[in-house]
């Protein structure tokens, strides 16, 4: 019996360890079939940190306005008269625009102009009796009061009568018209906004940490959205005499060239300050991958492994075109990817397309922009 027992276990255990070595090369073969379908490697495209000399640029957000503008308006009542420019129409300083009713004005001229007259003669009359010694002291000083007065009058009837043509402050473009020929104006009533468009003003804010990089007489290039790659060029002329405490921002004012009034005041523009020329390092701007904790790059490099890639977190500098400078983290020579870099991690292989060759151009026509 005892036997019988013994041979049927020895039999059992034979089983158990054969069908074990069964699965065991089942989960073997399972685990080699498993590596030859894994997916191959992502592939990549690359381009290679160069050194280059350029001037640097530091960029920001600005608001164009003109050097004078004003809202031409009257300072006396009156119906206007006559309107002697057209909306839109480029003036020069001193040109007549609107010329309001002086009828009433002109009858006061006259009436002035008689009694300056009348007392003059008076006047003249008492010089030639005080100079035979007839005349008193009293009638004199009181004709040569009154001959004063009289010319007095007839000035200020001139003055009002100028005063009702207005005239062009400065050379400029003139807005919309706001007033038509047989309107009542009251005093400061608006007539039309002047505007001088050559040169034009920018304003644009500044952290304080760069303002040590923006000083007077600093080359500004100005570009409008919407306008391609088409720049405009002027300097530095002031900064504000303090930083904003909420904002830590200083308010810079450039003079940009504008000889062909195409920049208009009120327009959002880019602002480049323009650093002196010195040799940086620059990699694609598609090479780069933002993060919150840190902007880095992938570095591609060959082991005995294969080809694989390195994470290096950089430090960015300025940019121009489809170039930004690296400050910090990487080395002249190196590749690093600019195509598809969104689906790798440090150590991950990758296969690299070479027969693409990165786009470097640092003065990229943009569509659309």
């Amino acid at each position: 019996m005892k036997k019988a027992m013994i041979v049927m276990l020895a039999t059992f255990g034979a089983v158990v360890l054969l069908l074990g070595g069964v699965k065991v090369m089942q989960v073997r073969a399972a685990i080699e079939a498993g590596k030859k379908s894994a997916p191959p490697p992502p592939t990549v495209e690359v381009g290679r940190v160069q050194r280059v000399r350029w001037e640097p640029t530091l960029r920001f957000v600005g608001t164009l306005r003109a050097e004078h503008g004003v809202t031409v308006s009257t300072d006396l009542p009156g119906i206007v008269a006559a309107i002697e420019f057209e909306s839109g129409q480029t003036v020069q300083k001193g040109q007549r625009l609107v010329r309001l009713d002086t009828r009433q004005e002109e009858a006061h001229l006259q009436l002035a102009e008689a009694r300056r007259d009348l007392a003059r003669a008076n006047w003249e009359r008492q010089k030639q009796l005080r100079e035979s010694g007839v005349g008193s002291a009293a009638d004199w000083d009181m004709a040569e009061s009154e001959y004063r007065q009289a010319l007095a009058a007839v000035e200020e009837a001139r003055a009002i009568i100028e005063r009702k043509e207005i005239v062009a402050p400065f050379a400029g473009q003139l807005g919309l018209r706001q007033v038509c020929v047989g309107q009542y104006l009251n005093a400061g009533s608006p007539i039309v906004r002047l505007e001088s468009l050559d040169p034009v003003l920018v304003e644009f804010a500044v952290p304080q940490s760069e303002l040590q990089r923006v000083m007077v007489g600093s080359p500004l290039r100005v570009r409008v959205s919407g306008w391609g790659t088409e720049e405009f060029t002027g300097r530095v002329t002031a900064l504000d005499a303090r930083v904003e405490p909420a904002s830590r921002n200083i308010r810079v004012e450039g003079n940009v060239a504008n000889p062909q009034a195409r920049l208009r005041p009120g327009m959002f523009v880019h602002v480049d300050v323009v650093q002196p020329a010195s040799e940086v390092l620059v990699v694609p701007a598609s090479a780069i991958q933002y993060a919150p904790y840190g902007d880095s790059v992938f570095v591609v490099k060959h082991t005995e492994e294969g080809t694989v890639v390195e994470q290096r977190f950089v430090k960015r500098g300025g940019s121009r075109g489809n170039l930004v400078e690296i400050s910090s983290g990487l080395e002249e020579g190196m590749w690093v990817v600019t195509t598809g870099g969104f689906k790798l991690r440090a150590g991950m292989p990758v296969q690299v397309r070479t027969n693409a060759a990165p786009v470097t151009d640092r003065e990229p026509v943009l569509p659309n922009t």
